[in-house]
């Protein structure tokens, strides 16, 4: 039975409630204690805590475009990232006239692959692109 505002306090209620205390209190565990081991395996914890987000940024200019679909691989270099990073591209500048698109096909921890859509008008025009790399 609940106790009840404004209602004197029973004794029985009150002992048993002190009773269901102690018996809850007696099975926690002492942390700290002599004679308490926690024991922490690799299936519970992370093996790298990361105190900010991974980020690697630069270019790619691999030439001129050799045909419609275009694709190419851009590797990381200077940031070794311990999870799949997500990848912002844009065409550099001055370089757009004929390119329909540039898009990100996979990304991977060590890198990406992206692919230049243009018409075959297109083929031969020098390209590169900028990126942005980043991880939580």
């Amino acid at each position: 039975m609940p106790f009840v505002d404004g209602e004197p306090i029973d004794a029985a209620k009150l002992g048993k409630l002190e009773t269901e205390l102690n018996i809850l209190k007696s099975q926690i565990p002492n942390f700290g204690g002599s004679d308490t081991n926690i024991n922490i395996n690799n299936s519970t914890t992370t093996d790298t805590i990361s105190s900010g987000p991974q980020i690697e940024a630069g270019k790619h200019s691999p030439g001129t475009i050799k045909s419609t679909k275009d694709s190419h691989r851009v590797l990381f270099t200077k940031v070794k990232f311990n999870k799949t990073p997500f990848v912002v591209i844009s065409l550099m500048g001055g370089l757009t006239t004929n390119i329909v698109s540039a898009r990100i096909q996979t990304v991977e921890q060590n890198g990406f692959t992206y692919v230049i859509s243009a018409p075959t008008s297109a083929i031969g025009t020098s390209i590169g692109i900028s990126y942005i790399a980043i991880s939580y």
